[in-house]
């Protein structure tokens, strides 16, 4: 998520301050298990997406969570699937 605001100069450093406090509240230390990487293999597949991107998307749907991202080649492709997916800009407009 921070990656995404690296180049937009018009976000203040309390603006990020901010999402930096957020991220820290929520930000779950995750230990990657087999089943975790058989599903973010399996959706890298079915979706033509990295392993990387699906390692996301079976996190969102082990702990049945939304997936919020800025990368908008991987919204789309997880758009129809039954898991949750917010684009980084309409969760900042929320």
């Amino acid at each position: 998520i921070l990656n995404a605001f690296r180049l937009k100069d018009e976000i203040t450093s309390e603006t990020i301050d901010l999402i930096i406090s957020e991220l820290y509240d929520t930000i779950i230390i995750l230990e990657a298990d087999k089943v975790l990487l058989k599903n973010a293999f399996f959706y890298a597949r079915l979706l033509n997406i990295s392993v990387y991107d699906g390692i996301y998307i079976a996190l969102s749907e082990k702990f049945d969570a939304s997936l919020i991202t800025a990368d908008k080649k991987l919204y789309r492709s997880v758009k129809n699937l039954p898991h949750k997916v917010i684009m980084l800009s309409d969760f900042l407009d929320k």
